[in-house]
């Protein structure tokens, strides 16, 4: 579909979008009277061939596609009838040369999963549906408009294709699926090299923007596959988040400022302790320093009754960043720390 696309010319119709229908002249034998009568002779005889003229489900949605195809001629003089047979003629005429004809289509498993936001989540194809957002080619947000389903036969070939970031599931897809892809090059020497040398060294060159759509099934180990990037720089980044949200609700509350924590005495019901944090918490350049540091040198720690922690590891030379994170703490109301 996008290889078709690619090759209309959108000025041309442009300037004859209102110039009606522009089709090659095409005989019809002398018995029938108009392109019409040739198409719904053409269309019955297929379904009997193909035994689609006994369901009664077939036979409606023939009628209701002639009857749209006669309409058409009617109303807006548009012989889709012609344009049918113009298709019907070149497709049996390839067929008889012995050509491969099928739906214009390549397709990957419903287990596929592809990109429907912007912070990398994604889902599997089967489960999208209308109205959902996904990741175009251009690496555009855009929404679903429609969903096609396609039948492969139980015999035909399906390719699974494994990237280095791409999981270690791949993604399977029929062999005429074209995938943005840019053909291996060996380093300069790399056949002169001896075994030893070729396997310590890596044997490709680094892609050099030479990308083109090619079916998976010529595809090769060492090729370089390409996907939509989104950049979001532009758009309205999130500022601040609320802790409140994270909460289980249990022994908690909150007002415009803060979160509490509130223990209880069970026999009386009276308060014991309570806890207080600040509610909101700015995503700034303090806050992203610690969650570096959280990803490199922290770990949660679930420990018994209200033995929760967030835990950091400094050496002798970081006691300084040990300040500055109790210091960030203190501010938003964490006043417990266990130093060992």
């Amino acid at each position: 579909s996008i290889a078709m696309a690619e090759r209309i010319d959108t000025k041309d119709i442009e300037q004859n979008l209102f110039g009606g229908m522009r089709l090659p002249k095409f005989d019809i034998p002398e018995k029938y009277n108009n392109t019409y009568d040739y198409l719904c002779s053409l269309a019955w005889e297929g379904m009997k061939r193909v035994g689609w003229d006994r369901s009664d489900k077939h036979i409606e949605t023939l009628k209701m596609e002639l009857e749209d195809v006669k309409i058409a001629k009617e109303v807006n003089n548009y012989d889709f009838a012609k344009y049918f047979l113009i298709v019907e003629d070149y497709i049996r005429e390839a067929k008889e040369r012995g050509c491969l004809v099928g739906p214009g289509r390549g397709c990957l498993s419903g287990d596929t999963l592809i990109p429907i936001g912007r912070y990398g989540e994604k889902k599997k194809i089967k489960d999208i549906q209308i109205g959902d957002k996904v990741i175009t080619r251009n690496g555009e947000l855009e929404k679903v408009l429609r969903i096609y389903n396609y039948n492969v036969d139980k015999n035909e070939e399906m390719y699974r294709i494994y990237t280095y970031y791409g999981g270690h599931k791949g993604v399977s897809l029929t062999r005429d699926h074209k995938v943005l892809a840019e053909k291996k090059m060996l380093v300069k020497n790399f056949n002169k090299w001896n075994k030893l040398t070729q396997r310590s060294r890596r044997k490709c060159e680094l892609p050099v923007g030479n990308l083109d759509w090619i079916e998976s099934s010529k595809i090769e180990i060492g090729d370089w596959l390409f996907i939509p990037f989104s950049d979001y720089t532009n758009k309205e980044q999130l500022k601040q988040f609320d802790l409140f949200q994270f909460s289980n609700n249990k022994n908690m509350t909150a007002d415009e400022k803060c979160v509490y924590e509130i223990w209880n005495i069970p026999n009386n019901g009276g308060i014991r302790d309570v806890k207080k944090i600040k509610r909101l918490l700015s995503i700034d350049e303090d806050f992203c320093w610690i969650l570096g540091k959280f990803i490199a040198d922290g770990w949660l720690r679930k420990g018994k009754y209200r033995n929760n922690s967030i835990s950091f590891a400094f050496n002798k030379n970081e006691l300084n960043q040990l300040k500055f994170i109790k210091k960030y703490f203190l501010k938003h109301g964490v006043n417990r720390f266990y130093e060992n």
